[in-house]
């Protein structure tokens, strides 16, 4: 251990000195109109090319997530992209996460094919992904209190104005869940808007059809906007279908310059087929498309309701803006398999209250953004599960109580500091009402904090470095696993482990953003996540239950670049990600983490016509990796595969047609894999091969 310890200081060092290093370099130029060190020789190197480039047109964007607050992103000191407006409307994707799919430092796994059940990994968790990624929507936590995470279905895809990723830990701003990064959602709003409505139409492979309607609009008193959606996804395999139903809103009253007053509500009720993995015996049986649950079924009814006071003022010594979120929300979830008599039923009741404060300050010519909050969270879930003849009662509940407090100096010499701390309480209670009678609680506490350092060596490009400290706590049902009967032993398994704790890890990173070239810009970072006691499931022959590992290493290396042609009507980019986390000590010392790939690599390009025509071409390569619980590395691994999409739509006078082909080359694959409980076989859930879309929308 004290040998791990000096190897890590070591390379923290190392990190540091090239942070140094790097800005020595590039404070070679301080003049405005000129490029940098590196810009200046990229724009030397491309002279040639100077017919077919066009100067970039970029700008630095706003963004809320780092900080909860509006800041330039080169301010934030934080590994963060944004997908805009426009690169939503162009993508023609059906669901949330395929828009995310060719994001560098961000592997997605479909597991049913049909939107439904998806994970997005961020920094290599492998099937504990969805609780080390925070999704968040207007401000709302989006992950739920048990293994489910995030319902990537609830989220409309033509209701968003922008995506917001923050790759490595936010714990100190968002508290639980935050560990690998957050996806940060932002709704339409209709703000600025002449009234508009709109309505769209698109149908395509396996009997995909969706419909949607929305209306939004502002004026200075009020912004609006609505929208309704039905679709319906028979899903490549039997027994995956997907229907859904969505309505949301979102109405912001603006009575005062000094203050708004918004409302956000949503409701989603959907009905989906449970297909099951498929072994290799079965897929030699009945195809890749067959089922071999061909009777499971769930459903989902979800709404909220959110009220969000927003007032800013300034009070002599800085604007100080005060806001908070009142959330109240409601899940229901059932699933049965009428074959084996078996049912579960779910009831996550949650209500939320989170104020914070941040205000702007100067001391000796030094610019400082202070924010402070507190988030209280409580929620219960009520779970009916097991055989039918003797079902299994439990209510579970989960308060976490955080303090936060962050900070942001605009330093002499470009120099921008971020730091920050959080303490969390935490409170479950796991009431067992039949069959069998039990009453156990757990109170952990946590804290985490955060510091980094961002060097700003033109007004477009900067580097940073970041130290931080983040934790998870376990969630519901991953501290208490249903009581039931081994058939084997006849003895009753299952119950509350006592022998979790909460998951802690120590995070480095440092990074550039660079775009002063005229004609091309790129993002760099290298990154190592030191975790203790990392949550995972452990499954060995005969034994399965959820516990952690005392000790992991995730570590990687995200580049990102873009290339501007013929007057921005050409845009050409491409991402590489390598991830490595492994297991130190323990029976696993050494081996992969499963289903976290080495290698991942997107390349694509935009192409836009007189602003109506627009063509783009997508190819993402993912390496293989270890399929999931298969700890110890002993089973062949999930193959890699390469998918090409294009996207093709013409839009004028408020009507768009378009066209999208995925997977071009029809190519065979399985995004997600998994050992069975007794680690005898491995089975698979094979992804759509070759799928078409079509479809129109209309705005008047």
């Amino acid at each position: 251990m004290r040998y791990e310890r000096k190897e890590m200081k070591k390379i923290v060092l190392i990190l540091f000195a090239c942070f140094l290093c790097i800005g020595y370099v590039f404070a070679q130029d301080r003049d405005d109109e000129k490029p940098s060190f590196i810009g200046g020789a990229l724009n030397e190197a491309l002279s040639p090319f100077k017919a077919l480039l066009t100067t970039s047109k970029r700008l630095d964007p706003i963004v809320v997530t780092p900080a909860r607050f509006e800041e330039p992103s080169l301010s934030a000191g934080k590994n963060v992209s944004v997908i805009t407006s426009e690169d939503i409307d162009k993508s023609h994707d059906k669901y949330v996460p395929d828009l995310l799919r060719s994001k560098v430092g961000i592997v997605v796994s479909d597991i049913i094919g049909n939107g439904k059940s998806t994970r997005v990994d961020i920094r290599g968790f492998g099937d504990s992904a969805p609780q080390n990624v925070l999704v968040m929507v207007d401000g709302r936590r989006t992950n739920q209190i048990d293994l489910s995470g995030a319902d990537w279905a609830q989220i409309d895809i033509d209701s968003i104005e922008r995506i917001e990723i923050v790759k490595g830990p936010q714990t100190v701003l968002y508290g639980d869940n935050a560990t690998g990064g957050v996806v940060n959602i932002i709704t339409k709003s209709g703000k600025a808007k002449k009234p508009e409505a709109g309505v769209k139409y698109e149908t395509g492979s396996f009997r995909y059809n969706a419909f949607k309607a929305h209306i939004e609009g502002g004026s200075e008193f009020m912004d609006y906007y609505g929208m309704v959606s039905t679709t319906y996804n028979n899903g490549h395999r039997i027994n995956s279908s997907l229907e859904t139903i969505d309505y949301d809103t979102k109405i912001t009253v603006k009575p005062a310059d000094f203050a708004n007053f918004r409302i956000t509500a949503g409701y989603h009720r959907d009905w989906y087929g449970l297909p099951g993995a498929l072994k290799p015996l079965d897929i030699n049986d009945i195809g890749r498309r067959g089922s071999i649950n061909p009777q499971d079924r769930a459903r989902t009814e979800d709404a909220y309701l959110m009220f969000t006071p927003e007032l800013r003022y300034d009070f002599g010594f800085g604007e100080t803006f005060f806001s908070a979120d009142l959330l109240t929300r409601g899940r229901r979830t059932n699933s049965s398999n009428p074959l084996w008599v078996m049912a579960r039923a779910n009831h996550i009741k949650t209500f939320a209250i989170t104020p914070r404060v941040a205000f702007t300050t100067n001391f000796f010519d030094v610019d400082n953004r202070i924010m402070a909050g507190l988030d209280y969270y409580t929620s219960k879930d009520e779970i009916n599960d097991g055989w039918l003849a003797e079902m299994d009662t439990v209510i579970m509940q989960k308060d976490t109580l955080g303090l936060y407090v962050s900070d942001t100096l605009q330093l002499p010499f470009s120099l921008i500091a971020n730091g920050g701390f959080r303490g969390e309480w935490a409170y479950y209670e796991f009431d067992q009402q039949a069959s069998v009678i039990a009453n156990n609680k757990k109170r952990p506490f946590e804290y985490a904090y955060d510091t980094g350092l961002a060097y700003k060596y033109n007004e477009k490009s900067s580097v940073y470095a970041t130290l931080s400290r983040s934790f998870r706590f376990p969630v519901v049902d991953e501290w208490y696993q249903s009581m039931y009967t081994d058939w084997v032993t006849g003895r009753i398994a299952g119950g509350l482990n006592l022998d979790l704790k909460p998951q802690i890890g120590m995070n480095y990173e440092i990074g550039i953003k660079e775009n002063s070239s005229k004609y091309v810009g790129f993002r760099a970072n290298y990154h190592i996540m030191d975790v203790k006691n990392e949550l995972y499931l452990k499954s060995l022959p005969n034994f399965q239950q959820n516990s952690v590992h005392h000790h992991t290493i995730h570590q990687g290396l995200e580049l990102a670049g873009d290339l501007y042609l013929f007057e921005n009507m050409v845009r050409g980019f491409a991402n590489y990600t390598y991830e490595k986390t492994f297991f130190v000590g323990d029976d696993f010392a050494g081996n992969e983490m499963p289903l976290v790939p080495e290698h991942k690599f997107s390349a694509g390009f935009d192409l836009r016509y007189e602003d109506c025509f627009y063509f783009t071409y997508l190819a993402t390569y993912v390496g293989n990796r270890f399929v999931g619980n298969d700890l110890r590395n002993i089973e062949p691994k999930l193959k890699s595969y390469a998918r090409h999409d294009i996207k093709i739509s013409y839009k004028k006078y408020g009507l768009e047609m378009f066209a999208a082909i995925n997977n071009l080359a029809n190519v065979e694959y399985s995004e997600y894999g998994v050992m069975d409980r007794v680690q005898t076989s491995r089975s698979y859930y094979p992804a759509p091969r070759r799928t078409f879309l079509i479809g129109f929308s209309y705005k008047i």
